[in-house]
């Protein structure tokens, strides 16, 4: 045994690819040694090469293949990523790339520098310039055709692919293939509405996630979460002569049970249920924000709307000022993430900001998102989404115009812990708030009313009883400024972040106070919890 072990990793490669998968996990608890030989086997048989090795012929351009992925925020998906995290023998000959319809040019443009082929033109010309010129003409005459709402579609593998709005195949001599995938909305969101969670696994420029690793690699089971069409049925048939049971329902007790993957509770990417393999850094993105942001707050859950069948059940945050979406579990959720206490928003999030780990930072009015999420019923955080523009270059990013439905300056203002500052400097932080954003509203030709006294005593008198009810511990509060374009006023909107088990308190706590108090004071108050 001990002459096993201490093999090279390269010589024990037929061991740990006869090993079950959660036999060789387990493996990595016999000593450090086995620990590190399975971690090298991982990052091979998981990795770069056996990803994209077959589809690009040097390791350049699978470099640049991820930088373009990262730029785009794209994500690979499909069988192929079955074959990898099998660890078949199957070769992969398609590739498919789910990317937002805007980003598809750009993407292209690189598979046709690569070699890639988008459609038939004249190859009469053995100029290799002139045939890159007359591929990306043809690329750039089928995009401004504009987005085809394709809802039928069915991808090259035979399924339908959900929230799609079309699709571009790039072929190259050897019979690679390669599939461009233009999403209406956030890539994952087309992947959530897969056939199979067997299929339902991504590659990011950064790593390579399975959504549903137990049931689709180690017990070896599909779980159909779609109408049987002709279609799905062949690609089901495909599956079960690759040793996959079909499964379309779970047991009542599997529903029940939070350790299991199939159960009906909250599921989020990347959580304990997730296989995450990394991939290697790319040094050209080090400082860089993380592109895949909305990943990190995308949630969904298993439902059965009828005897016999499962659903993924999600929804979309969406509005006219955000540049993502989210992907959420929207029924189940929503309403234990942010507790809107005092004035009716109609359903809709019209605020935006950034509140954890000690992060303060600017929201940008041109599309930057935070909100609210949990990843279990036991924690809770803030994603943030911000940029690093001062005041005045994120005003200025809207040209002198007010946004058609808002415009809103919003502050990350100190946290409050204890003592440690006193009600005046909370209150001149609260002016100068209030004063920097007013002077943004009015320098942009909005006529609006300076905010009276009253606005700031309430929120002084509201942060003093949240502080007394909580017992001063960590609690961290931002204010955000929307313009009201029929009352020509600012609302202010103040966020009160408290420990998550004191939420239910502090919100008790406040509702003795009446809604047409706030409102007088032209306030909408949130409680949330925090991490």
């Amino acid at each position: 045994m001990t002459a096993l072990i201490n093999l090279p990793h390269l010589a024990l490669t037929p061991v740990y690819d006869a090993l079950p998968i959660d036999n060789l996990f387990n493996a990595r608890k016999v000593s450090s040694t086995v620990r590190r030989q399975i971690e090298e086997y991982t990052s091979v048989t998981f990795g770069l090469n056996r990803l994209y090795g077959s589809f690009f012929s040097s390791a350049e351009d699978i470099l640049q293949f991820r930088l373009v992925q990262h730029e785009t925020r794209a994500l690979v998906s499909g069988t192929s990523l079955v074959y990898v995290l099998s660890r078949s023998g199957y070769p992969l000959t398609d590739l498919d790339v789910f990317l937002p319809f805007g980003c598809v040019e750009k993407f292209g443009l690189f598979l046709l520098r690569a070699g890639y082929r988008c459609s038939p033109v004249d190859l009469s010309s053995d100029d290799p310039e002139v045939l890159l010129r007359k591929q990306e003409a043809a690329l750039l005459d089928m995009l401004a055709a504009g987005v085809r709402d394709t809802d039928k579609l069915v991808l090259t593998d035979g399924y339908k692919a959900n929230h799609v709005s079309t699709a571009f195949v790039f072929d190259r001599l050897d019979g690679k293939r390669i599939q461009l995938v233009g999403t209406k909305t956030e890539p994952i969101h087309a992947i959530l509405g897969f056939y199979s969670t067997l299929v339902m696994n991504v590659a990011t420029s950064n790593d390579l996630i399975s959504l549903y690793p137990n049931t689709s690699f180690v017990q070896h089971a599909a779980l159909y979460v779609q109408d049987i069409t002709p279609p799905i049925q062949d690609a089901r048939k495909r599956n079960e002569e690759r040793g996959w049971v079909p499964i379309s329902m779970v047991s009542a007790r599997t529903s029940l049970e939070s350790k299991d993957e199939l159960s009906f509770k909250t599921r989020w990417v990347g959580d304990q249920h997730c296989w995450v393999f990394p991939l290697p850094p790319l040094a050209e993105l080090a400082g860089q924000p993380d592109a895949y942001r909305t990943l990190s707050v995308t949630s969904w859950l298993l439902h059965s709307p009828a005897p016999g069948t499962l659903r993924v059940v999600f929804n979309r945050l969406d509005s006219d000022v955000m540049r993502s979406q989210f992907v959420i579990n929207w029924d189940e959720d929503r309403e234990k993430w942010v507790y809107n206490c005092f004035r009716n928003m109609d359903g809709r999030f019209r605020w935006v900001t950034t509140a954890s780990e000690g992060l303060n930072s600017m929201g940008d009015v041109d599309g930057y998102l935070g909100e609210f999420v949990r990843r279990d019923s036991s924690l809770a955080r803030w994603a943030c989404f911000y940029s690093n523009a001062s005041p005045d270059e994120v005003f200025a990013m809207q040209d002198g115009q007010l946004h058609e439905d808002l415009v809103r300056f919003v502050s990350q203002l100190y946290p409050v812990l204890d003592d440690r500052y006193t009600d005046n400097v909370v209150l001149d932080r609260l002016r100068e708030a209030f004063g920097r954003a007013f002077r943004h509203y009015t320098g942009m030709g909005a006529h609006v009313e300076h905010p009276t006294g009253h606005t700031v005593t309430v929120i002084l008198q509201c942060l003093e009883e949240v502080l007394t009810v909580a017992n001063c511990q960590d609690v961290d509060f931002t204010l955000g400024f929307t313009f009201d374009r029929d009352l020509h006023r600012v609302w202010t909107t103040f966020i009160i972040f408290v420990p998550s088990g004191m939420i239910d308190h502090v919100r008790e706590d406040l509702c003795y106070w009446s809604t047409d108090g706030f409102r007088d004071a032209y306030m909408e108050v949130f409680i949330a919890s925090k991490c």
